[in-house]
């Protein structure tokens, strides 16, 4: 095949639970030799081998330290981590800490939307690109949904509790350590006395058969990525958009908010419950949006 339609191939291959190929549309293939040896492996295995080295290329890391990688569909690098207490800390706009231990490796938290556009000015800035949020529609991309969504539709309008059945692990129960959620580890002397500080009741559904040994934020990372390299887009902290929820139409069904800054993406503090799905999402208003389980990450654009 010529190297346009071999692209075009890459760029709309999903797998078969939505998870979708990480891939840099316009990128360096193979030489024409190396490509008359893909001709004769099956096809599957030669998009795999070019979708590799395109994405080898893909990687760049700003001056904090920041990596960020291509989401296919979008026009943007993500950062594969959120923001760090020490990144966010080197902006000088001042850190309200939580009531229990981070190293400056965890999420920064008790960051408001505007908190967090104000960091993505300074970023920019200081690194001479164009930093911002990623829109709801790119945060979905970057977990594996976003060719199941409407990117015309409001955010409020696809957070529907009878959406998408899947998690950011896949579809059903966790196998091995997939994040920092609310697991069994709220069922020892320690998490009973944090799930009462925080007025959780017994009530709680925590994820059956799951621990992750954490109760509060863990370091940034800590858990295998995606396919497409990005970290804790679901446990640890939930994460600020940039775009407004918009509002509902009848029957419709929204948490938060009307018309507010979107968090998506579960977090510590979340059990196994509609919160912890792939199609999640709240509305917060912009300023009062602070809290000890909600971080942000950025992306940057690409031009």
């Amino acid at each position: 095949m010529d190297d346009m339609n071999a692209q075009k191939q890459m760029q709309s291959t999903d797998g078969k639970d939505g998870m979708v190929g990480r891939v840099v549309p316009n990128a360096p293939i193979f030489s024409s030799t190396a490509r008359m040896g893909l001709r004769a492996l099956p096809m599957m295995m030669a998009l795999a081998l070019v979708a590799f080295a395109a994405c080898a290329q893909a990687q760049e890391t700003n001056s904090l330290g920041m990596k960020m990688d291509a989401v296919p569909g979008t026009k943007i690098l993500m950062a594969t981590t959120e923001v760090t207490v020490d990144q966010y800390k080197a902006a000088g706009l001042g850190y309200e800490a939580p009531n229990f231990a981070q190293g400056g490796n965890h999420p920064a938290v008790n960051v408001s939307w505007n908190d967090a556009k104000k960091y993505c000015a300074w970023l920019s800035k200081k690194e001479g690109k164009k930093y911002r949020l990623p829109t709801d529609h790119e945060w979905s991309c970057a977990i594996g949904i976003g060719h199941l969504e409407d990117p015309r539709a409001s955010p409020a309008s696809k957070g529907q509790p009878q959406g998408v059945d899947r998690f950011p692990w896949g579809v059903g129960l966790p196998k091995g350590k997939v994040g920092n959620y609310m697991g069994q580890e709220w069922n020892n002397a320690a998490g009973v006395t944090v799930a009462k500080a925080y007025g959780f009741t017994e009530g709680t559904k925590l994820i059956p058969g799951y621990s992750d040994g954490v109760l509060f934020t863990s370091p940034v990372g800590s858990y295998a990525p995606n396919n497409l390299g990005v970290c804790d887009l679901g446990g640890n902290v939930e994460e600020w958009c940039l775009d407004k929820s918009g509002r509902l139409s009848a029957g419709e069904f929204f948490s938060g908010d009307m018309n507010s800054g979107v968090i998506r993406g579960g977090s510590w503090r979340s059990a196994y419950s509609f919160e912890s799905r792939s199609n999640s999402r709240k509305g917060i208003f912009e300023n009062s949006g602070k809290n000890d389980y909600t971080s942000f990450r950025v992306v940057c654009e690409v031009r």
